[in-house]
């Protein structure tokens, strides 16, 4: 009865369904898009392109982590604002070093491979950094007032205007800049929208501002800046490095299959466990000063379970003939990776949306061990997989058992600080 008056509650329904349809609908426009993309674009500039957004991800992942995070945690917008203005200095502040830290390695720069390559692009990784920060940050105000219709229209515009600028400019003969500008023009046009929207409506909010309460709260939320980027780190470390083990101790066949595995076990949590936590973190703040959190969140968790479980089995029992028949018989090994790893990635699933009680109630320092603990038993896994038993279906099977108990730790951790047990971190 309980799970049913909360999928009941029309709003954060229609918030959930708003944020899954335009992120959706953004990957369905670049996916789309992906052919014409490959057949302009050679393959050394999707190279050059993914060495600096993997740069400008790093940096934008600590920014994201740090202030950003805790704009909605507030229960007055005053403060919630002060919050928010910190941010927005901070994402300026890390635009100036990396373009100072860029003029340096010009000046500086010993003519290597890769430092040929960063300096080649480099100058863009500051804008992508500057304004990929200040859009999250702008969205994480926007979801604190629940303006996500406002979130889902920078999504598609984000989306759209990429593929369109990268496409034009390579019908014109910019191949080497076309996929970066494309991008930058796609964020910063995202940016600048949503941060137009915030402006509009915090007027009243800016005129208050005083350089003493900015040092208040900047000092009530001190962890968020000592603690939290180094946790952000760490996590975006999890995602850019586990591919690179695997393409250094194994052949670009098992990297291949990886990658397909991994982009179809992260649908559900791309597109609908994402938009579940960004919907539910302003309800769960609110839920937390007036002592409902608990049931809030054991609700949320018993629907992620009960979205998951079917397509889970399917996948354990069908996997390589599912993979096989969607995506033809040269992709039946990527099936057999899926099964291995889908327990790992159905408790992620149900797990990771819940994941804002950890900033809610603050473990900012639980939350940094975890991902610490997450990347090494991740990479210890493969490289264990590799030398000691020369298969890298042993070394998945690692990953899946390490990742599976490592977030059933995390959700019972979780579980007990609902409870109001006195736990560590």
């Amino acid at each position: 009865m309980q799970l049913k008056r909360f999928l009941g509650q029309t709003h954060w329904v229609r918030s959930v369904l708003s944020l899954t349809s335009a992120t959706a609908l953004s990957q369905v426009i670049i996916i789309f898009a992906t052919p014409f993309l490959t057949r302009i674009y050679g393959i050394a500039d999707f190279g050059s392109f993914l060495l600096t957004t993997s740069i400008a991800s790093i940096f934008s992942a600590v920014i994201a982590s740090s202030y950003q995070s805790a704009i909605i945690l507030p229960e007055k917008d005053e403060d919630g604002f002060g919050v928010y203005f910190i941010s927005i200095i901070q994402a300026l502040i890390c635009f100036i070093i990396l373009y100072l830290a860029y003029i340096t390695l010009l000046v500086l720069g010993d003519g290597t491979k890769v430092l040929l390559n960063v300096l080649q692009w480099g100058v863009y990784v500051p804008l992508l950094v500057l304004f990929g920060s200040v859009y999250q940050t702008s969205c994480s105000w926007l979801t604190r007032k629940s303006d996500f219709t406002i979130i889902a229209y920078t999504r598609y515009l984000q989306a759209i205007s990429t593929t369109l600028i990268t496409l034009g400019l390579g019908w014109l003969g910019f191949l080497e800049s076309g996929l970066i500008l494309g991008t930058v023009f796609g964020t910063t046009m995202a940016g600048i929208t949503a941060t137009t929207k915030v402006f509009f409506e915090t007027r009243q909010l800016f005129k208050k501002l005083e350089y003493s309460k900015l040092k208040e709260i900047g000092a009530h939320y001190k962890d968020f800046f000592t603690t939290a980027p180094f946790s952000g780190l760490f996590n975006v470390i999890s995602y850019q490095l586990t591919p690179i083990v695997i393409g250094s101790i194994f052949d670009s066949v098992v990297l291949g299959l990886y990658s397909l595995t991994l982009r179809v076990l992260n649908l559900p949590i791309n597109f609908i466990g994402s938009a579940i936590s960004q919907a539910l973190y302003p309800r769960a703040v609110e839920s937390e000063r007036n002592g409902t959190l608990k049931q809030q969140i054991y609700q949320v968790a018993k629907l992620l379970s009960i979205l998951i479980v079917i397509p889970v089995i399917v996948l354990i029992l069908f996997g390589p003939m599912l993979f096989g028949f969607f995506f033809g018989s040269k992709w039946i090994p990527a099936g057999e990776i899926a099964q291995i790893m889908a327990l790992f990635y159905a408790i992620r699933f149900v797990v990771s949306p819940i994941s804002i009680v950890i900033t809610i109630k603050r473990r900012l320092l639980f939350d940094c061990k975890f991902n610490f603990w997450f990347v090494s038993t991740q990479t210890l896994s493969l490289l264990a997989g590799a030398y000691l038993f020369q298969s890298s279906n042993i070394s998945f099977a690692l990953m899946s058992a390490f990742g599976f108990l490592s977030f059933f730790y995390y959700g019972l951790y979780i579980s007990r600080l609902l409870k109001g047990e006195a736990l560590y971190g």
